[in-house]
């Protein structure tokens, strides 16, 4: 490395600036940073490595909240129960804030009942996401559905992380097979 002395008009300081000649330095494809060939080299801090630290979250601890509605009458019902009840949803057992399972367009969804008119359910319908979860989308998808819409009432759906996946366990029999896991 040069070193250049310049004086500076202001002040009349000395001021020392370090050039480096062309053989100094190379670019390490793997760190995509400049290593410098001097004496110290493994001093090497590459940039990847700062913002990694820098980003860097501490873990969150978990939710004591119950991920399930205790107050669900169908909470502790079997599988096979509810699906031998398929086809016989009644309109007593479709209330507000229960979950259900709606065709639209010839696919299923899970969902939940926002609101209901004269034989008519305002349902908010969570998308499928990645292999067999579902979750709520960002936009809140309800759509107002008839009687002969709803497949069936279902238990509400199981949380499965803190991202907004769920478990719809009753979907299992609606999903293709390239979902099932």
């Amino acid at each position: 490395m040069k070193k250049v002395q310049k004086s500076s008009s202001s002040d009349d300081t000395d001021l020392e600036i370090d050039y480096a000649e062309s053989g100094d330095s190379e670019w390490n494809e793997d760190s995509d940073s400049i290593v410098e060939n001097t004496e110290d080299k493994n001093k090497i801090v590459t940039e990847k490595r700062r913002l990694k630290l820098a980003f860097h979250k501490k873990p969150q601890k978990k939710s004591q909240r119950p991920l399930s509605h205790p107050g669900s009458d169908l909470e502790n019902m079997p599988l096979s129960s509810l699906a031998s009840s398929r086809g016989k949803v009644s309109v007593k057992d479709l209330k507000t804030g229960c979950y259900v399972i709606v065709t639209y367009e010839g696919e299923y969804f899970p969902g939940k009942i926002e609101d209901k008119d004269r034989g008519m359910y305002e349902i908010s319908t969570m998308v499928l996401s990645t292999g067999n979860t579902f979750r709520w989308p960002d936009r809140a998808d309800k759509i107002w559905y008839k009687l002969s819409d709803i497949i069936e009432r279902i238990r509400p759906p199981i949380k499965q992380n803190n991202r907004g996946f769920f478990k719809v366990a009753e979907m299992n029999k609606f999903l293709p097979d390239i979902y099932m896991t």
